[in-house]
């Protein structure tokens, strides 16, 4: 028994899925992938998880680390960014204690409530409920990772 789809979901699989979560979530969705595919620095893969559809964000147009992954129903609860922090803060110049800090404190400072609880700007990879990203805040979190990138 396979885990694993024999083809990565589309773009388009995962946002008919963010759909369903209603009208912010597919702008937040769309917004996001917009951005991606704009940017010269981002690839876009999709997942190949039987259920739970989504797309991973990479740097360095898709060979690189994945920064960011967009989860249609993450198990089940409603559409997700991941923020993948392990894979931001490995990053020179954040790969370093002064400069970590100073990167953990500017995403806590952009109004996110999920990035705003204490134990969230050091784990792994939060997950920010789409919801959470309408009134301009996928706008702000999307510029700080690309001063991240830059």
């Amino acid at each position: 028994m396979s885990y694993h789809r024999s083809v990565p979901w589309t773009v388009e699989e995962v946002l008919a899925q963010v759909a369903w979560a209603g009208e912010d979530a597919k702008a937040v969705a769309r917004a996001l992938v917009g951005w991606a595919a704009g940017h010269a620095g981002i690839g876009i893969k999709g997942g190949r998880g039987l259920t739970d559809r989504a797309l991973t964000m990479y740097a360095d147009s898709g060979r690189g680390k994945g920064v960011l992954s967009l989860y249609a129903a993450e198990n089940g609860g409603g559409p997700m960014l991941e923020l993948r922090m392990e894979q931001i803060c490995s990053m020179p110049p954040y790969d370093h204690d002064e400069a970590h800090t100073q990167l953990i404190d500017d995403f806590r400072a952009l109004g996110i409530p999920r990035l705003d609880a204490e134990d969230i700007p050091t784990a792994i990879r939060p997950n920010i409920p789409l919801h959470q990203l309408t009134s301009g805040r996928l706008e702000r979190l999307l510029a700080l990772v690309d001063r991240c990138l830059a």
